[in-house]
């Protein structure tokens, strides 16, 4: 086979090459990439939390979790419990995730995250294979059985395991693990095929969601160097929802001296460029849509995009898990979008597709004027330039 180096993916080159096995004192492939298994450097604005990292002991439990949206400090919280592990000597590997990982990529990094986290494995004679269709992951095995000591692996971005076949080395890891080895993973969803159910259900376990990594008003307060007036504070938390993304973009694009422009404009960009990632392109169309109202509830979806179970695929979306507040909306309770969502979803709409901006404000109108909302539908109509409702 004849192979243009030039123009070969990493993939293609594992592929071609096969895994490497020794790890020993030789150097590792030049195709492999160490940031992505470098533990991420504490950020400047970082806050402590202590309650969150004392739930996320990760030597003290089998598995740790975290799923959440974009957003929620997963990476930052699992990288700060790391480090802290590091620092008291124990073993930690750290592996970042990636759409291309196949399987027998995925292998060789495993033993890579390993041996830079400072797990013995040694040389091995390549003409004397190792059992199984993941060597590298066997070797490995038998490592951490030698190594008889608490040890971590730390799956970053879970949602990025997207081949079938590349999560099976996972399974296989945490199938035939020995007793010291402890899983933390954090990711905004938990891909198909990924058998952690076990180490859930035998009870040794943590679970994190938006809920748990939501900032409350004192961890604001903290986040603002304790700065802020009560009424700053009351208006922060409700701005961000206490989503740590947004409270970030807040205070390092000049605070509250910074102009809500300059803000909303920073919050587009992320939202642009990290959000929206995973959403299905018929999931996304619903969401921009769901974005030009105020309130939601089940009925109102379904009467306003004449549909059944709008409301049932939203609470089905896992990169909106944690996006929707639960309010009491005078007598009614009902759901709201995050402002900051809403408001992007808004203006993604009218710039991007200014007639289907039109057409679902003035569907919003009718509904809401039926069910004598008189003031919302009027500004619905008015949105959607339907003079025979304003």
């Amino acid at each position: 086979m004849i192979v243009d180096d030039n123009v070969v993916s990493i993939a293609d080159q594992v592929a071609l090459t096969g895994p490497s096995l020794k790890f020993g004192s030789l150097q590792p492939p030049s195709w492999l990439l160490r940031h992505r298994v470098t533990i991420p450097e504490q950020g400047a604005s970082y806050v402590d939390r202590p309650e969150l990292v004392r739930r996320c002991m990760l030597t003290e439990q089998r598995a740790t979790l975290l799923v959440a949206p974009a957003g929620f400090g997963k990476t930052t919280l699992m990288a700060d419990c790391c480090r802290r592990l590091v620092g008291k000597g124990t073993t930690v590997a750290w592996l970042s995730l990636d759409e291309q990982d196949k399987p027998t990529m995925l292998d060789t990094y495993l033993a890579f995250a390993f041996r830079l986290g400072g797990l013995d494995i040694d040389q091995v004679d390549t003409e004397s294979p190792l059992p199984g269709p993941f060597p590298s992951t066997h070797l490995l095995l038998h490592a951490l059985e030698r190594h008889n000591a608490p040890c971590v692996i730390a799956f970053d971005e879970l949602e990025r395991l997207t081949d079938r076949d590349a999560v099976e080395v996972v399974n296989f890891l945490v199938k035939h693990s020995p007793a010291c080895l402890r899983f933390v993973m954090s990711g905004r969803e938990v891909p198909v095929g990924l058998d952690i159910a076990q180490l859930v259900l035998e009870g040794d376990s943590s679970v994190l969601t938006s809920r748990d990594l939501r900032f409350g008003r004192p961890e604001i307060a903290r986040f603002f160097d304790l700065k802020l007036t009560r009424r700053e504070l009351s208006a922060v938390a409700a701005n961000s929802g206490g989503w740590p993304i947004a409270l970030c973009i807040q205070r390092n694009s000049g605070g509250l001296e910074a102009e809500a422009r300059v803000v909303r404009d920073i919050v587009e960009s992320w939202l642009d460029s990290r959000f929206w990632r995973g959403f299905r392109p018929e999931d996304l169309e619903l969401v921009l849509d769901v974005g030009l109202l105020e309130w939601i509830d089940a009925e109102l979806l379904d009467e306003v995009f004449d549909e059944q179970d709008s409301m049932r695929r939203l609470e089905h979306m896992a990169p909106l898990e944690g996006m929707f507040e639960y309010v009491h909306d005078g007598s009614r309770e009902v759901w709201r979008l995050h402002p900051l969502v809403r408001h992007h979803c808004a203006t993604k709409r009218r710039r991007e597709t200014p007639n289907r901006y039109r057409k679902v404000h003035r569907r919003i109108a009718q509904v809401l004027a039926r069910r004598g909302e008189t003031l919302l539908a009027v500004r619905h109509a008015s949105e959607g330039s339907d003079p025979s409702l304003v």
